[in-house]
């Protein structure tokens, strides 16, 4: 699909914008496609980091895809065609939609900063259907763990058309919506009744992953036995409390080989796992590679 055609062919009336953006604006920068690809895996068309004033005003129908957009700072709103639903964008929040269906969008609150992503084919549409929520669905307060990291990781990536950067963006976008669509079906399911004190440890791994943990400390913190905090942890979330820490930990690592110039050693330290041998050997068990193969990887991009 020719994304940037389809995106102004699907403008109702002109986007009311300020004098420093073109109508373009919304969709930012257009990724390179890759005919192998096809609609086997997902594609994305565009990705952008946008921060807008007033007049920020777009009114869209039978844009053939779905989009992913987290707000930084400021507030926006997206309403239906008919003006009967609308969800209102607040920091920290991530709204996951299909904009196939008519709607506006436009700043609430100045200067109005998020990340949009827009992308379609592969799998997407079932994880929308899956949601169950015609109008899209928002999650709130999401500013760390593991489904602002999956969404942060797609900003990251090469935007060129090389297999491995699609088959990349796939993982990526994999992991993005089956977290999307996990937390969702935990707001959304009472009858899952995750106990309070486990969302209290999956919360404190997600934000203070560099501490150190034992479940003996867990144990005499919340007052539960070690063995059933285990078996417990393990049942809602699929894996065990040492399993969960160990991926926030590489899952933020890989940020750190990416954007800084730290030694691996440092890596290590930073993100709680002060035994180099160890760090390595877990990275490697997760990713397949090394974290010095990792970051020599990632350069290429």
């Amino acid at each position: 699909m020719d994304f940037s055609s389809a995106f102004l062919r699907s403008l109702r009336v002109p986007p009311h914008l300020t004098s420093d953006l073109d109508k373009t604006a919304l969709y930012g920068s257009l990724y390179e496609q890759n005919s192998l690809a096809g609609k086997q895996l997902t594609t994305i068309y565009s990705r952008g980091t946008i921060e807008a004033g007033f007049p920020f005003f777009y009114d869209i129908s039978g844009l053939d895809c779905c989009c992913f957009l987290y707000t930084v700072s400021g507030s926006g709103k997206l309403e239906n065609g008919d003006q009967t639903r609308h969800h209102l964008l607040t920091k920290e929040s991530l709204l996951f939609f299909d904009c196939s269906q008519p709607f506006t969008l436009q700043t609430v609150t100045a200067p109005w900063k998020f990340k949009i992503l827009f992308a379609g084919g592969g799998n997407l549409p079932f994880y929308m259907n899956a949601t169950q929520e015609p109008f899209g669905c928002l999650l709130k307060e999401v500013a760390s763990g593991e489904l602002t990291h999956s969404f942060h990781l797609l900003f990251q990536s090469s935007m060129e058309e090389n297999f491995i950067y699609k088959l990349a963006d796939e993982k990526n976008m994999t992991n993005l919506c089956v977290t999307f669509l996990s937390y969702l079906l935990e707001l959304k399911n009472p009858t899952l009744h995750i106990p309070g004190y486990l969302l209290e440890i999956r919360q404190l791994f997600d934000t203070h992953y560099e501490r150190s943990y034992s479940l003996d400390e867990l144990e005499n913190s919340f007052s539960i036995s070690k063995y059933r905090l285990c078996r417990e942890f393990s049942h809602y979330f699929g894996e065990s409390p040492i399993q969960y820490l160990n991926r926030v930990r590489i899952a933020n690592s890989k940020i750190l080989l990416q954007n800084t110039n730290l030694k691996i050693h440092e890596i290590g330290a930073k993100v709680g796992i002060e035994n180099t041998n160890h760090f390595i050997n877990l990275f490697k068990r997760q990713e397949g590679i090394t974290p010095l193969m990792y970051r020599e990887t990632r350069l290429l991009y």
